[in-house]
């Protein structure tokens, strides 16, 4: 691509005026939310969001390197849905419960979960509530 451009531009050039065409890191998901997911709509969505931020290496003397923050953090975010096919008696009884506030407090009870993560293909979510329990799956 060089050869396309004016003398004495170089492509770090072009990318430190209109940014990096490429994204310049992998995404460091974690959750966006406590307890790390919502119950809606029939279904538990996971909310997760890009906390990478670009740092510099310092050196520290005899402390060795420390990494400081150059920038913002990339703030990308995404969403994976599990569905669930109970009965849609439980589901609401399960959403009602989860919606009251923080859910060890609110009659919800968090049986079994292994979430779902970005670039994983699969999670579970189980839980209990007024003697329900519903199955959340991917």
């Amino acid at each position: 691509m060089s050869g396309n451009l004016p003398p004495g531009v170089t492509a770090s050039d072009i990318d430190d005026h209109y940014g990096p065409s490429v994204p310049s890191h992998d995404h460091r998901w974690v959750p966006a939310n406590r307890p790390g997911f919502v119950l809606e709509d029939g279904a538990a969505i996971f909310h997760y969001v890009c906390e990478w931020a670009p740092t510099k290496s310092v050196d520290m003397g005899k402390y060795g390197t420390e990494d400081i923050a150059q920038g913002p953090e990339c703030g990308n975010e995404r969403s994976i849905r599990l569905e669930t096919d109970a009965e849609a008696e439980a589901v609401e009884a399960v959403e009602i419960s989860g919606s009251r506030g923080v859910h060890d407090t609110a009659g919800l009870n968090v049986v079994d979960i292994d979430p779902p993560e970005p670039g994983r293909a699969d999670g579970r979510l189980e839980v209990e509530a007024d003697g329900y329990t519903v199955v959340y799956n991917e």
